[in-house]
């Protein structure tokens, strides 16, 4: 996975980059069979409107496909872990999309593989 992580208005420290670094590359696990160059993290860290406020943009983009997830929080981990949560959600629905279309696609062929047997024993 490439990361890029980035911040407008703040000084981000090693500890802040390594910190989003360790907590985006949780998300490796979903795309096992990718290649690393498809998989690209964009991580900006921000300080919030509010006061003692943090904000965390999380970008995932695999092999074109885009995630996007953003977290506000007091603490700038809790902010990252949000961001991380909602990407891992969006990844999550998608795959349950794709399974119940390919059980759908299943359902269609046995159901016209059946019908030519039956239509080949008369």
């Amino acid at each position: 996975m490439i990361y890029q992580i980035t911040s407008d208005n703040l000084k981000l420290s090693e500890s802040m980059k390594t910190l989003a670094e360790n907590k985006v590359s949780k998300l490796e696990k979903y795309f096992p069979n990718t290649d690393e160059d498809l998989v690209i993290s964009r991580v900006v860290l921000n300080k919030g409107s509010e006061e003692d406020t943090f904000v965390s943009k999380v970008e995932l983009e695999v092999a074109g496909k885009l995630y996007y997830g953003d977290e506000t929080d007091y603490s700038m981990e809790s902010a990252v872990i949000g961001a991380v949560e909602a990407i891992e959600r969006q990844v999550e629905k998608e795959r349950g999309k794709q399974e119940r279309d390919w059980e759908k696609r299943r359902e269609m062929k046995v159901t016209s593989s059946e019908e030519e047997e039956m239509a080949a024993e008369k």
